[in-house]
């Protein structure tokens, strides 16, 4: 899903999504925000973000917008890049996020030939996280930095 508007979504799930490229940027799994998205009571699990020639941003979910996200659970997520960085396997933030009692858990971030930045969350913006929990998470790298699981 891709989003440069207003998106609000109750109860719904975003599930076995992939963002794919070749040789290029692969971003946001399941949703790359742009806009204003509210998510409440929602799964986002098993998605990926997968780059073969460059770097792989929010397997699960990108936000360059405002994110709100309550009563959720980003599982099992996925940014992968075989040359280049891999940021953020649930979510990736360069903009306004919040996380309230939100579950990240068992996401990855991983790279073959470049680093690998947050495992479950990646942060480049403003994150908030209230009564949220990050648990299992991993950042793996063959080649460079592995940082924040």
């Amino acid at each position: 899903m891709f989003n440069l508007g207003i998106l609000t979504a109750h109860g719904s799930r975003l599930f076995g999504n992939t963002a794919r490229s070749k040789a290029g940027q692969a971003q946001g799994g399941a949703l790359q925000n742009q806009g204003d998205a509210t998510l409440t009571e929602m799964d986002v699990e098993d998605n990926e973000a997968a780059s073969d020639g460059g770097p792989a941003i929010g397997g699960g979910m990108s936000n360059g917008g405002t994110l709100t996200a309550h009563g959720s659970r980003l599982v099992g997520n996925a940014a992968r890049s075989n040359a280049g960085q891999a940021s953020g396997g649930a979510l990736a933030n360069q903009g306004d996020a919040t996380l309230t009692e939100t579950a990240v858990e068992g996401n990855e971030a991983a790279s073959d030939r470049g680093g690998a930045v947050g495992g479950g969350v990646a942060n480049f913006g403003t994150l908030t996280a209230r009564g949220s929990q990050l648990v299992g998470n991993a950042a793996r790298s063959n080649a460079g930095n592995a940082q924040g699981g």
